[in-house]
C-alpha cells in the first residue's frame, strides 16, 4: 500500500475519532454539572467542569498563543527528561533530542505496573513506579508503540485533558 493511501486512511480514522469526540462533549456540557456521567469513546467519565471551560470563547494574540506554547513545549520536554531518567537503568536513558513520543510508551508500561489509568500518569506517578521496585528498561527497549499500541494510543490521546 502506498504511504498516501495510508496517510489518507489514518487521517480519516482520526477526523471520524474527533468527531464523535467533539459530539460526547456537547453532549456532557448539555447535561450540565449535576446530569448523569458523560463516557468519551475509551470508556473514561468526562470531567463538566473542564468541558464547560473548554466550551468558553477564547480570545488570543499571536504573541502569547506563541509564548504560551514555547512554555508548554519547555515543561513537557523537562517532564520527558525527568521520566526517561527514572525508566530507564541509570545511564541508559535516551540523551539529546526523543522524537516520536516515546513517553506514551513508556506511560503504558506504567499505567498498567501501577493499575492506574493511562492520563492520570505523570511523573510523580514514575516516582512511585520506582519506588516499588518495578524492573527498569534498557536502552532501546519501550521506544515505539507496535501497530494495535499505536491505535489504543490515539484513542486514548483523544479528549485525555477533559477526563476526571
Amino acid at each position: 500500500m502506498r504511504f498516501s493511501h495510508v496517510f489518507f486512511r489514518h487521517s480519516e480514522i482520526l477526523k471520524q475519532a474527533h468527531r464523535l469526540t467533539i459530539s460526547r462533549l456537547y453532549v456532557c456540557h448539555r447535561k450540565g454539572p449535576n446530569g448523569s456521567p458523560t463516557y468519551d469513546k475509551s470508556g473514561f467519565e468526562l470531567d463538566w467542569k473542564k468541558v464547560d471551560e473548554w466550551m468558553k470563547p477564547k480570545g488570543y494574540n499571536k504573541g502569547s498563543m506563541v509564548r504560551g506554547m514555547e512554555r508548554h513545549l519547555e515543561k513537557k520536554r523537562k517532564e520527558v527528561e525527568e521520566m526517561a531518567k527514572i525508566f530507564f537503568v541509570e545511564g541508559e536513558a535516551p540523551d539529546g533530542p526523543i522524537w516520536g513520543c516515546p513517553e506514551n510508551v513508556w506511560r503504558e508500561r506504567v499505567s498498567q505496573d501501577l493499575n492506574i489509568a493511562w492520563h492520570k500518569v505523570g511523573v510523580e506517578e514514575f516516582r512511585l513506579w520506582e519506588k516499588q521496585g518495578f524492573k527498569k528498561a534498557r536502552r532501546g527497549e519501550y521506544m515505539k508503540f507496535d501497530e494495535a499500541g499505536q491505535k489504543r494510543n490515539t484513542r486514548l490521546m483523544m479528549g485525555g485533558s477533559l477526563r476526571k
